[in-house]
């Protein structure tokens, strides 16, 4: 490989040490006469090798750079560590890792010790969701006696339980369901509904139902909001 011809064994030195810089590999040149020529690349080994009528050994130690050759030996690495900073700048941001909730499965004193196949209410996070509840009495299959504003108030009570053993309370409800046997009773259920919630007003659908489980007139489910390890709502 030819490259230009230098005068002087100086201007040599800073030539081959400009090239040195981009590249730390040795390069062959030759001098004849007080002119140079530079010939290509050695070897993957140092130092620089000058071959030819006088010939010398140049290296780092031997030649006293120039300003400019001195600016570009370290201009170069830095523009190169400014690109590669620039480039993972532009690099797609890792998306954070996302925590789910964990579902807290729930059972009360009401169905306690009955081996149902269900839970009475699941936590997560902050919502919590009550199964359908009837008025049966704790502990038991057994509906409380009475006809359907008997048992209205026993799920309701129920329902109450479970929202304190999930760490919630009536007052943190805010949607319910319900289901009854005889929609031709709609007003005395709806007596007892509002007596236990008062002032508070979840959102509500209510349906007739053709058969409700164990026989029940009525059968309700919650769904509260309540954040973990606060203390429940009053009511």
């Amino acid at each position: 490989m030819l490259a230009p011809q230098l005068s002087g064994p100086q201007e040599v030195r800073h030539h081959v040490l400009a090239l040195k810089a981009l590249s730390p590999v040795p390069i062959l040149c030759t001098c004849s006469g007080g002119r140079c020529r530079i010939h290509g690349i050695l070897s993957d080994s140092w130092p620089l090798v000058a071959a030819g009528p006088s010939a010398t050994v140049l290296n780092r130690a031997s030649v006293s750079p120039s300003p400019e050759v001195e600016m570009k030996r370290f201009a170069i690495p830095l523009l190169l560590g400014i690109l590669a900073g620039s480039l993972s700048a532009c690099a797609p941001a890792t998306p954070p890792t996302e925590s789910h909730p964990q579902a807290e499965f729930i059972t009360s004193q009401v169905t306690q010790g009955l081996d149902l196949p269900f839970s009475e209410a699941v936590r997560i996070g902050d919502l919590v969701i009550l199964s359908g509840m009837v008025g049966i009495r704790p502990g038991t299959m057994e509906l409380a006696p009475g006809g359907l504003e008997a048992e209205a108030r026993q799920a309701l009570e129920n329902i109450r339980t479970v929202l304190a053993a999930s760490g919630a309370s009536p007052r943190d409800v805010v949607k319910c369901t319900v289901m009854l046997d005889d929609i031709g009773e709609w007003g005395v259920f709806n007596q007892v509904y509002s007596e236990f919630f008062g002032d508070h007003r979840p959102t509500r659908s209510a349906f007739g139902a053709d058969g409700l489980a164990v026989g029940a007139a009525v059968e309700l489910e919650c769904m509260a909001l309540a954040p973990a390890g606060a203390a429940p709502g009053q009511g």
